[in-house]
């Protein structure tokens, strides 16, 4: 039993299944129903239709890259723009999965039209905990 599985044990999600199973299990709007607006010191994402629940903590060497690659952006022509950084808001990868990235770049014609469904550009810092799969 993973950690994922663990912490959900109590309720009726389904388990976590093996890659090249097709994606089952709660749908984007359940998902963003249920977890879009907690604040329990945890990161909720939709992987293949199962929840994957993870510590939201970040190191000092995390903190420390992601400062500066933000610090860095604020130099830039897009910048200047209207273009921004945002950390860990929710995009819409593929049906079924709903991934936050440590950071992401939003256009000026994006962030204008309010379109938050792709970035064209992810940073996600590495960790210990970190597995294949999710990078």
């Amino acid at each position: 039993m993973t950690a994922t599985s663990a912490a959900f044990k109590d309720t009726n999600f389904p388990e976590v299944k093996k890659p090249g199973i097709p994606p089952t299990g709660m749908t984007q709007e359940t998902y963003f129903r249920r977890y879009r607006d907690r604040e329990d010191g945890f990161k909720y994402e939709l992987v293949n239709g199962l929840v994957e629940k993870t510590p939201r903590t970040m190191t000092p060497a995390q903190s420390f890259i992601l400062n500066n690659l933000m610090r860095r952006f604020t130099l830039t022509q897009a910048y200047a723009e209207g273009a921004n950084l945002f950390v860990e808001i929710e995009m819409n990868t593929k049906p079924g999965q709903i991934r936050k990235p440590d950071i992401c770049y939003r256009s000026a014609e994006q962030i204008a039209s309010g379109d938050f469904s792709v970035s064209e550009f992810v940073v996600e810092v590495v960790s210990p905990n970190d597995k294949i799969q999710k990078v």
